[in-house]
């Protein structure tokens, strides 16, 4: 809420997600996008704070399950559904700020919020940390020298 007591905007997302994340969420509370919005916040504010450790832990479960990865592991069989939150704007913002450096959506990082919360990762076991991999592909053909 705005000092002036009119309700925040919120903005729709739309989050790639399983059945049984969706599910484990509603179980624990049929408003998934309250929800969400309040494992945000907890999150945001404590790496605000200087306590890291879940933010780093969303991040690292966002860069496994991100397209980009699936993509270059070719891990195949996960039933992956948009569910859409919602969420303020001005948390929105905060979140593009937060992942621009690292080449990370919004959406990503949600996605990894919610495996952390949930601790439904379907990923787990399939993928390690994700970090090698997401680091890795970055080849750098371009350069070549005179001599060679």
């Amino acid at each position: 809420m705005s000092t002036r007591g009119e309700a925040e905007k919120l903005r729709s997302v739309n989050v790639k997600m399983t059945d049984a994340m969706s599910d484990e969420l509603t179980r624990k509370n049929p408003n998934r996008s309250k929800l969400v919005r309040v494992i945000l916040a907890a999150i945001l504010k404590a790496h605000a704070e200087g306590q890291h450790d879940a933010f780093e832990a969303a991040v690292v479960a966002a860069q496994r399950s991100s397209a980009r990865v699936q993509k270059l592991t070719g891990t195949t069989g996960i039933a992956w559904r948009k569910v859409i939150v919602w969420i303020p704007e001005r948390m929105h913002q905060e979140i593009v700020a937060e992942m621009r450096s690292l080449n990370l959506r919004p959406a990503d990082f949600i996605r990894g919020a919610i495996i952390g919360f949930t601790g439904v990762d379907p990923t787990e076991g399939i993928i390690g940390d994700g970090r090698e991999l997401w680091t890795s592909a970055v080849v750098d053909e371009g350069r070549e020298t005179k001599e060679g």
